[in-house]
């Protein structure tokens, strides 16, 4: 199976079949496909840099990050990375389904936000006290 679909849509492989979450460190050497190779999917991503940095494109706005530093990309965004070669990232990618305990809980917090247009990604800075 390509790990990219004809729409840019990534085929997401996930640490355990049976859950819908990929949480690895990675580094540019690991990525498939390429780190500089666009795409998208309906999970949600978080990045922390171990080491190295990254100009992070999101829908086409490129964002600085150095060691210490994180992102949140939302659902559905388009975006890529051009991680330094010393770069150690944790990854963290999890479907909305399993964040979703009950139609409450959906309604009221995981769709609000994978719905928002507004909020593509999140900087996470350890300068920022909610954020460390």
């Amino acid at each position: 199976m390509a790990w990219l679909n004809d729409n840019l849509s990534e085929n997401v492989r996930y640490s355990y079949p049976e859950y819908p979450a990929y949480i690895d460190v990675i580094s540019p050497n690991v990525f498939p496909g390429g780190s500089h190779t666009m795409h998208w999917h309906d999970d949600i991503e978080f990045l922390y840099f171990l080491s190295g940095g990254d100009d992070y494109t999101v829908n086409g706005q490129k964002i600085p990050l150095t060691a210490g530093e994180g992102i949140f990309i939302n659902s559905r965004q388009m975006h890529y990375g051009t991680p330094t070669k010393d770069s150690r990232v944790l990854c963290i990618r999890l479907n909305p389904g399993i964040l979703c305990m009950s139609l409450f809980f959906e309604s009221n917090y995981i769709l609000p936000v994978i719905q928002n247009s507004n909020m593509p990604y999140i900087r996470l800075s350890p300068d920022t006290e909610w954020q460390k």
